[in-house]
């Protein structure tokens, strides 16, 4: 495991802002991911401050357990090309719709080709919460990628801003995004 450090700080003012996030990583973890799970830090501190994202100020450190720094790098402003990472505002409550209909590929006799739950909303409080949830309808009904029809998850003010996968990965609405979501 790695241990990937998040030192994130803002004026406001005559007012400085500090927090710090700290995770366990998985070893494999790619320092892109954690590049992601950096800006999308940065954007929910800016939103939760209510600050421009130039404002924020993210110091990215990486290191093993042991703590032996492997990367230190300094997130002051975005991406060169302007794009922020995978990120979702974090405030909830989310909703997000569970449904499966019979996998028509399968022989008429095969359970999978059975199953016919209709849509209902879970609320969760946040995203991970929301990819959680449908996970468990997935696991508890035993359903198979043919079956899944859910996933679309909701915000408060009900416009959707995600999709959950069959395998639990979280994209954005059009599906060219991929969301770093946690547990």
């Amino acid at each position: 495991m790695m241990v990937l450090t998040l030192s994130v700080s803002a004026a406001v003012g005559a007012d400085l802002r500090q927090d710090t996030v700290e995770m366990e990583i998985p070893s494999e973890s790619s320092l892109e991911i954690a590049r992601r799970v950096a800006a999308s830090t940065r954007m929910m501190f800016a939103e939760a401050w209510s600050l421009e994202l130039a404002a924020v100020h993210v110091t990215m450190t990486v290191a093993q357990v042991e703590r032996r720094v492997l990367v230190h790098e300094d997130l002051a402003s975005p991406r060169s090309d302007g794009q922020v990472m995978g990120f979702l505002t974090v405030k909830g409550p989310f909703w997000i719709v569970v449904e499966a209909i019979p996998d028509k590929s399968l022989d008429a006799d095969s359970p999978l080709a059975k199953i016919n739950l209709p849509a209902k909303e879970m609320r969760a409080p946040n995203l991970g919460a929301a990819r959680a949830a449908g996970l468990k309808f997935i696991r508890q009904h035993s359903l198979g990628p043919g079956n899944w029809t859910g996933g679309a998850i909701y915000d408060a003010r009900h416009v959707q801003v995600a999709h959950m996968s069959f395998n639990g990965r979280v994209w954005s609405v059009d599906g060219k995004s991929e969301f770093v979501v946690g547990h």
